[in-house]
């Protein structure tokens, strides 16, 4: 009726289209507390270029601060291929990890600790 369920499905699609160690590592971030303006903008900004590419949606309102934020940090990613974005997503997203929650950097990187090449 008003669009709200075509908007929502995008969102899981495009979640899905996420590997399970970027959907891990998004949850994992979720719980950190808090964290800088420009980390939360540098994070939001690759996760949207990761799993929905360009942003082609409307700038927000004048006076939606927070909005015009995200947006123009979302539109600064403009051309970067969503495999890069994600690439530096979970990169970025896995710093913060370590600098907020130790704890759960450690066990994440064990986790996903990828196998070292075999000497032949």
């Amino acid at each position: 009726m008003f669009g709200f369920g075509k908007s929502q499905k995008k969102k899981q699609e495009a979640v899905r289209k996420g590997g399970e160690k970027f959907q891990k590592l998004a949850g994992e971030i979720k719980q950190i507390e808090r964290t800088t303006d420009e980390e939360a903008l540098k994070l939001y900004a690759h996760f949207k270029q990761a799993l929905f590419g360009d942003n082609e949606e409307d700038a927000p309102g004048r006076l939606d601060f927070v909005g015009q934020a995200k947006h123009n940090a979302w539109l600064e990613l403009k051309g970067t291929a969503p495999e890069s974005a994600e690439a530096e997503y979970l990169q970025f997203g896995f710093d913060l990890l370590a600098k907020y929650r130790p704890e759960a950097a450690e066990e994440f990187a064990a986790q996903y600790k990828e196998e070292e090449p075999k000497a032949e």
